[in-house]
């Protein structure tokens, strides 16, 4: 599953077992208001979001003081040092906080990435992951709808090994596009992660089959 480009966005843990038994999703990204609808501290949560699944989980601290969002980071990276990724929004004060996790080796994710200057900073962090909002990008910016591919533009023109993931993704279309533009993966809900397969064509031919088989 590590070369999926498919993620599940969900801090639960009942939806996190199901991608796992699908096979073919890498892992979960969670951020605060999804970690906010189960009772569980956070860190707790996150313990139970890693037996659920074998890929990576995205875990954004919930602290906001600089050193506090540090202190969360590493404790909640020391949870599975190969498996977690910190998210850290982009503002100035998260990103320092970041170069620094960066440098001892955590990798870190630049999240609610809405413009290309701002992926120019994330790389000079050294950051592994970007992730654009997608679907509020098309619907808040007049050219919200070229954030992704400006951002792959923008990436490979600084070079380094920092990848795009692809937020805020609602329906299947979105997903194709969204990997067309140049993202790496995407991250969205566990029921457009199940719709992504279902085309009324197929269940027709596979209706068929069925019908013509009975005949036999």
């Amino acid at each position: 599953m590590s070369g999926s480009p498919l993620f599940l966005d969900s801090a639960s843990v009942k939806d996190a077992s199901r991608a796992e038994a699908l096979g073919f999703v890498a892992g979960v990204t969670t951020n605060p208001s999804l970690m906010a609808q189960f009772a569980d501290p956070p860190l707790e949560q996150l313990k139970s979001l890693l037996c659920a699944t074998s890929g990576l989980v995205f875990y954004q601290p919930m602290s906001l003081e600089g050193r506090r969002i540090e202190s969360e980071a590493v404790l909640a990276y020391d949870q599975a040092p190969e498996r977690v990724v910190i998210k850290l929004p982009a503002q100035l004060a998260t990103f320092e906080v970041g170069a620094r996790l960066a440098k001892r080796g955590i990798p870190v994710a630049g999240t609610a990435i809405y413009g290309a200057a701002q992926a120019v900073v994330a790389r000079a962090a050294e950051f592994a992951w970007l992730i654009p909002y997608v679907d509020r990008a098309e619907r808040l910016l007049a050219q919200g709808k070229s954030l992704v591919g400006e951002l792959r533009a923008t990436v490979d023109a600084v070079g380094g090994d920092i990848k795009i993931l692809g937020a805020s993704v609602k329906t299947p279309e979105q997903v194709v596009t969204t990997l067309r533009q140049g993202a790496d993966a995407v991250t969205c809900p566990l029921a457009v992660i199940e719709s992504l397969v279902a085309h009324e064509l197929t269940d027709s031919a596979v209706a068929e089959f069925a019908r013509l088989f009975s005949l036999e």
